[in-house]
């Protein structure tokens, strides 16, 4: 423990010039000059001082510097109240040691316990990192720094910025924590893209860029939303793992599991793992049929649009992939268990609902740049079952048709179905069976082969 022993004297060592005179009944020792104080472990040094021995008191101005071992403090000013061991620093002081630097507007040091006290615009430098805050307590024993009051550390060589009203951080270990209304920031200098991360707490650390968010985390991105009640962020690896109810919505699609993990690429999402009891779900936008000429709501030569609803596609699964290219749903691959709910429609006109069953279901997106992602084909292999229900206003068709077989492709754009490998299907009274059957939906047709 570094310190000043309590029953050492201040001694002066060195003084260009020495002058004494009375003031308010005390004698007052003015030194110029080259001057050098010591007591203990501290050594004082600067060009001009008081000394007012009776009150135990030593004023220090002009190139002040304090040293005490391994840490050094400048100032241009500072008041050393030598018998409690207490050093009152003004005019721009710094302190540097091993850990780094820090400068405030005000800073107090009490020698005996290796603590400073920092006050107005305080700032810690260290490599690549800066800590700013309005007030600051460093113990330098343990290297731990206090920061509250707009406390923001800023990693310049990850691109972070932690923002917090309080701040503890470990200068030598880089280990922080941040506990009121904390927030992360990761800036893509690229594109300027930012990811922000909320929490109750964040905490991790610094060199590493490992942080750990607990309750109330919120992720936001340009092209993404998270919440849950934890969160692991890797800020080298650029993955993110969500436990604890945790929701994803991204591409308009809305995502929950019991563990959920994004990776990040170029700072752009690239895949989402949901891990046990994974949905992803969608609201598309389509219209009914009109029921007479008044109710038309687009003069086409397609069926006249009536009421305009919203309805809800969902897959579930035991696991659930998610790939983004452009920041749009590329594919959905679901395995165990896996079910998809999907909206049928022709010239947005609603059909009805396709609910497929398997071992995996795969669905293709048109993952273009544009608003949001366009479903092109689905592929559900393993143990396949399907059924078809028309939409109380398909004048089409009014009952369902049920199928199955080892492997089903449903091509969206098209409006066919395949079904490979022992496949079936029922329709009202009829069901047929053979290797392979085809669907054409536009023409109402079926082939088996």
């Amino acid at each position: 423990m570094l310190q000043a022993d309590q029953k050492e004297k201040l001694r002066l060592l060195e003084a260009g010039k020495l002058q004494q005179y009375t003031e308010q009944g005390g004698v007052v020792k003015k030194l110029t000059n080259d001057i050098h104080f010591r007591k203990g472990d501290v050594d004082l040094r600067c060009e001009l001082a008081f000394w007012y021995e009776q009150k135990e008191r030593a004023d220090f101005f002009k190139n002040v510097i304090v040293t005490n071992k391994a840490r050094t403090l400048t100032a241009d000013s500072l008041i050393y109240f030598y018998d409690r061991d207490i050093i009152r620093a003004f005019g721009n002081p710094a302190l540097e040691d091993s850990s780094g630097k820090i400068t405030a507007d005000t800073l107090i040091y009490h020698i005996e316990d290796e603590l400073f006290y920092c006050k107005g615009d305080v700032k810690l430098t260290q490599e690549n990192k800066n800590l700013t805050a309005k007030n600051l307590t460093y113990m330098a024993d343990i290297k731990k720094t206090i920061a509250t009051q707009d406390a923001i550390m800023e990693n310049k060589e990850n691109l972070t910025t932690l923002a917090s009203d309080s701040i503890v951080y470990f200068n030598e270990a880089n280990r922080i924590s941040a506990y009121i209304n904390p927030v992360l920031t990761k800036i893509d200098t690229a594109s300027s893209r930012k990811t922000k991360i909320f929490g109750s707490r964040i905490k991790g650390t610094e060199k590493e860029g490992n942080f750990t968010v607990l309750q109330n985390v919120k992720i936001i991105r340009d092209e993404m939303k998270a919440f849950a009640d934890h969160a692991d962020y890797n800020d080298s690896t650029g993955v993110i793992t969500l436990t604890g109810n945790p929701n994803v919505i991204s591409d308009n699609r809305d995502i929950y599991g019991d563990k959920i993990t994004a990776y990040l690429r170029d700072n752009k999402i690239k895949h989402v793992n949901i891990d046990g009891n994974a949905i992803a779900s969608s609201v598309s936008h389509y219209y009914l049929p009109a029921h007479d000429s008044t109710q038309t709501k687009s003069d086409t030569s397609h069926t006249p649009q009536g009421d305009l609803v919203n309805i809800k596609d969902e897959m579930t699964g035991n696991q659930m992939d998610i790939y983004f290219k452009n920041g749009n749903t590329d594919s959905i691959r679901v395995s165990g268990m896996a079910t998809s709910y999907y909206n049928v429609a022709q010239d947005s006109i609603l059909k009805g609902v396709n609910q497929a069953s398997g071992d995996t279901i795969v669905m293709h997106f048109d993952s273009t740049e544009q608003e949001q992602s366009k479903l092109h084909k689905i592929t559900v292999v393993g143990g396949t079952e399907g059924k078809f229900i028309p939409h109380r206003t398909n004048t089409e068709m009014d009952t369902s048709i049920i199928y199955s077989a080892g492997k089903i492709q449903y091509f969206i754009e098209n409006r066919e179905t395949w079904l490979r490998q022992k496949a079936n299907t029922k329709y009202k009274d009829m069901q047929l069976s053979s290797g392979k059957i085809q669907v054409l939906w536009k023409k109402n047709l079926l082939y088996a082969t």
